[in-house]
């Protein structure tokens, strides 16, 4: 039966797969691999913490993925809308109630992709053509509101719940490129290749050289077209923002068609080779590779060896550098005249057409301390480990950092840059663009500013303006890199306007203040309006502010939805001072000689009003623990309704004490199993009820 529904629910799967395939005509794996996840419950969305995480893992080549989602409602239920957003490297960032973030938030993701379902046992899928080999996240949540708000007990819950699974199609074989080492090709079909870049690479050519069509073309002198792509195949179904394409159909006669891309360092990059015709195309295909030499040492330096499958593990180096990068890509010691070594140059020459133009690089420390996501790095300079560094005004100064995975992904990274007061402006003003990028070094433009990333930028103009803070929510696992371009001017005044001219920076060197740091939520706090927590699903732990007060937001920051503080304070005061009415009742019963009833109405009273007091969000006294207060709270109202019947009941004193003390402690007992029940509240009424009733009865009959 089980063998027979999975090859049910793979049969449309494996249809697509397989035209997937003959579209791209490569060699795949016989049997698409299979991760089945089990059924979780989902919540309806207030805030991030009523999400359920799901986690797959993507094989290293992979060439088509695709996820299959399932919801189910309980059978008297109506369908529900679901929502399911999937994410390479971290936990998505969404806002499905169109809450604002806080200033300074990074939300832009590259690989974030989102379905919806309804909860009606029907599949949904999601197709993603070449993934990121690696994990993926993907989160869930019921995006309607299930009921109204009823006593429970009063009615059956609805329960949604959801299942997926993760079908992926890889390539069997990829021939591997060496640098320097040219390799002969005869394809007529599109055929993938691949190199590992070591670390520091600047800038990677391609090379296709002795090009030729079988028979001989006479309008096109080499009809291939290449699509480059660090850390995954290329894609030819789905726009890929990280690929480069590679046209060889221009090249003249007796040309060789090359091209020069930035690599992923320490990674391998993967080549796709097309055939424009249908024929046969005859070449030769390498890579070269322009590497930087280390400006400063590396206290977090490490060696990463290449495996067979394209799995890489860590090791400390202590080697030269010629030999670690003999470690890195056993290939680089066949050739190793073929590593070009560049240098430094200035910042505002053409970047994309110098292939020497190699950045600076300070490398950053990591330290930790023992709470979730608490981490953060500083520069490694002379003064060891302190947030301040000096850069060249000459050039651009780049640093990496790291995510690891699971255990940093689940808070919030914060960049920080800033110019101290400290920076002589008397010949010059100074101004600092920052490029941030994920897993790949960004691209410049002349001027500095980003063609990639996420841009900033920071001036000595105003002291406001001398700080720039980048927040990124559950940043993605990997390599980050940050980029430093200093740039001079002078700020004349005439008249109203200010003019401002570009100049020669005075000075060689300026002070910059760079500090990455990585804590709960937004700096372990959520305002005025939230509080930060961290919760577990499916095995991993994030962190995510609970907001109140109607405040909203990744940060407790958008009020649209907002309750006053007045309106809030007038709330306290009347659920808390409308217990009054209680006070008739306590005199009554003490003017009729009921002492033990006033007592419990007098507990009644006392117990309501603390409760309430301390279980409001902003203005709330506690004199106790809120759980002690609640208990007592449900526990003296239904006894107050208890010893009433039982008054009511009029029994002789032997039983009535007997009820007394019978019913203080089954309540006690039930208020403990279920506060919030309704048996709980009814049980001992109804009980009462038929005490009072069977009482009546016999007092009449008699």
């Amino acid at each position: 039966m089980a063998t027979r529904w999975i090859c049910a629910t793979l049969s449309p799967v494996l249809l697509i797969l397989s035209l997937c395939s003959f579209l791209c005509r490569i060699t795949t794996s016989e049997q698409p691999a299979v991760q089945i996840l089990e059924a979780r419950e989902l919540l309806y969305y207030t805030s991030y913490s009523n999400v359920q995480i799901f986690h797959y893992n993507v094989p290293v080549l992979t060439y088509a993925a695709v996820w299959e989602f399932k919801a189910n409602i309980s059978h008297y239920c109506s369908p529900k809308p679901v929502s399911v957003y999937l994410q390479y490297g971290s936990y998505p960032v969404v806002n499905p109630q169109n809450e604002t973030f806080p200033r300074g938030f990074h939300l832009r993701r590259q690989h974030l992709h989102h379905v919806t379902l309804l909860t009606n046992s029907e599949t949904a899928q999601l197709n993603i053509s070449c993934p990121l080999s690696g994990d993926w996240y993907a989160i869930a949540f019921v995006a309607e509101k299930f009921d109204n708000i009823v006593q429970m007990g009063s009615y059956l819950p609805c329960q949604a719940w959801l299942t997926s699974n993760l079908i992926t199609e890889t390539v069997e074989e990829v021939p591997t490129l060496s640098p320097g080492q040219p390799l002969p090709q005869q394809i007529s079909a599109p055929h993938y290749y691949r190199f590992y870049a070591p670390r520091d690479t600047w800038s990677v050519t391609v090379t296709v050289t002795s090009c030729a069509s079988i028979p001989v073309a006479t309008d096109v002198q080499c009809p291939l077209v290449f699509l480059v792509r660090p850390k995954a195949l290329p894609s030819v179904v789905q726009d890929v923002l990280d690929q480069t394409v590679i046209e060889c159909t221009r090249t003249s006669l007796g040309a060789d068609c090359a091209a020069t891309i930035t690599s992923s360092d320490e990674n391998w990059n993967y080549i796709l080779v097309e055939v424009v015709r249908n024929t046969t195309i005859e070449f030769s295909i390498q890579v070269d590779f322009t590497v930087c030499q280390e400006t400063e040492k590396d206290p977090n330096k490490h060696v990463t060896v290449p495996r067979a499958g394209g799995h890489t593990h860590h090791t400390e180096a202590k080697v030269g550098r010629k030999k670690e990068l003999s470690r890195k890509s056993p290939q680089l010691l066949e050739s190793p005249q073929t590593l070009k070594y560049a240098t430094p140059n200035p910042v505002f020459s053409h970047i994309d057409s110098c292939s020497g133009c190699c950045w600076k690089r300070i490398p950053l420390v990591r330290h930790a301390e023992g709470g979730n996501f608490a981490f953060w790095y500083v520069p490694w300079s002379n003064n060891r480990g302190t947030p301040f560094l000096n850069i060249s005004t000459e050039t651009t100064t780049l640093t990496t950092f790291e995510i690891y995975p699971v255990r940093d992904i689940g808070g919030t990274l914060e960049v920080t840059v800033a110019l101290p007061v400290t920076i002589n402006i008397t010949m010059n003003n100074i101004s600092l663009t920052t490029c941030l990028e994920y897993g790949i070094r960004p691209s410049l433009s002349e001027n500095g500013s980003c063609r990639t990333g996420l841009e900033g930028s920071v001036n000595t103009s105003t002291a406001t303006n001398r700080v720039l803070t980048m927040v990124v929510p559950f940043p993605e696992a990997g390599m980050w890199y940050l980029t430093l371009t200093p740039h001079c001017y002078f700020q004349e005044k005439e008249g109203n306007e200010n003019e401002v001219v570009d100049v020669r920076c005075y000075a060689n060197t300026t002070s910059v203040n760079l500090n990455v740091n990585s804590s709960s939520c937004v700096e372990n706090n959520c305002g005025d309006h939230g509080k930060c927590y961290s919760y577990y699903s499916g095995g991993f732990v994030f962190s995510t502010c609970v907001c109140s007060s109607g405040w909203r937001g990744w940060g407790c920051t958008d009020d649209t939805n907002a309750v006053s503080d007045a309106q809030q304070l007038l709330e306290v005061l009347l659920l808390t001072l409308s217990n009054i009415a209680f006070i008739p009742a306590i005199l009554l019963s003490v003017y009729r000689l009921h002492y033990t009833e006033g007592l419990v109405y007098l507990f009644t009273m006392c117990f309501s009003v603390l409760y309430h007091a301390c279980d409001a969000e902003v203005y709330n006294f506690c004199m106790m623990r809120l759980s002690v207060l609640q208990f007592c709270d449900f526990y003296s109202v239904i006894l107050a309704f208890w010893v009433t019947l039982i008054a009511m009941a009029d029994l002789p004193t032997t039983l009535q004490s007997l009820a007394h003390m019978a019913g203080a402690v089954g309540i006690a007992l039930a208020v403990e199993y279920d506060r919030t029940g309704l048996w709980v509240f009814v049980t001992p009424c109804g009980i009462g009820l038929i005490i009072l009733l069977i009482s009546w009865v016999s007092y009449h009959t008699r």
